[in-house]
């Protein structure tokens, strides 16, 4: 009978620091997901890459184009005046366009790397604290 008594004590205390256990892991849960939705850097790091999507997508664009006017007296009496306009608009060849496409999305994918990685790095310290 008294063996019985200390098997039962050791199950009960082995269930009670098993919920204990529990109790815990559900509070640092908590943490982590407290720590990832409330830290500045992970915030600035998610606008930062927002940023890095941006200017990526608006390299890829053509410039503006230029419109250029100038007005000439003319020298001699029968010549006249002139007045000249011009629109200019740079391009690039197609293939160029395919490569600052594919450059555009690698820097993308770039930025969302750092992003994980660096918010993954604050998520770990924040459990070694925990732990």
């Amino acid at each position: 009978m008294n063996g019985m008594k200390h098997v039962r004590k050791t199950a009960l205390s082995g269930l009670l620091m098993l919920a204990c256990a529990c109790l815990s892991a559900q509070n640092y849960a908590y943490v982590i997901d407290s720590v990832d939705m409330h830290n500045t850097t992970i915030k600035a790091l998610q606008r930062a890459a927002e940023a890095s999507k941006i200017e990526a997508a608006n390299s890829v664009r053509l410039p503006d184009p230029r419109l250029g006017a100038g007005y000439l007296l003319g020298s001699p009496k029968g010549e006249g005046n002139r007045f000249d306009l011009s629109l200019t608009q740079e391009f690039d060849f197609p293939t160029v366009y395919a490569w600052k496409k594919r450059i555009a999305r690698g820097e993308s994918s770039i930025a969302d790397f750092r992003l994980h990685a660096e918010r993954k790095k604050i998520l770990l310290e924040a459990a070694e604290i925990c732990i």
